[in-house]
């Protein structure tokens, strides 16, 4: 928890004519992106990628939802599922010790 943790996801234009990348839009607690403005017009065998985060502030499970929009003959409409777990880390430290055999005070 606390601990951001980013991947990226690449869109990329694999057919013969360019796509034109309308939006992206990321629901879900704790998630953001960065690294893309739209519109972006991708040409043949060019790629944008973007950095999907998460960071969560409270522990558990959270999904979220990337969708894209574009004007791809195949599939115009892109949706990514998203899941992160946040889990509270505890430090725990173990001491031990062993005494000596014989005393070392005098009186």
């Amino acid at each position: 928890m606390n601990t951001a943790t980013t991947l990226p996801v690449t869109l990329t234009s694999t057919g013969t004519a360019p796509v034109t990348v309308s939006s992206a839009a990321l629901t879900g607690t704790g998630y953001t992106m960065s690294g893309a403005t739209f519109p972006v017009t991708l040409n043949p065998n060019l790629a944008v990628t973007l950095e999907v985060q998460f960071d969560p502030t409270v522990t558990g499970a959270a999904s979220g939802q990337l969708t894209i929009q574009s004007n791809s003959s195949t599939n115009a409409t892109a949706v990514i599922s998203l899941s992160g777990t946040a889990e509270t880390v505890i430090h725990q430290v173990d001491l031990s010790w062993d005494a000596p055999s014989s005393s070392l005070i005098r009186s």
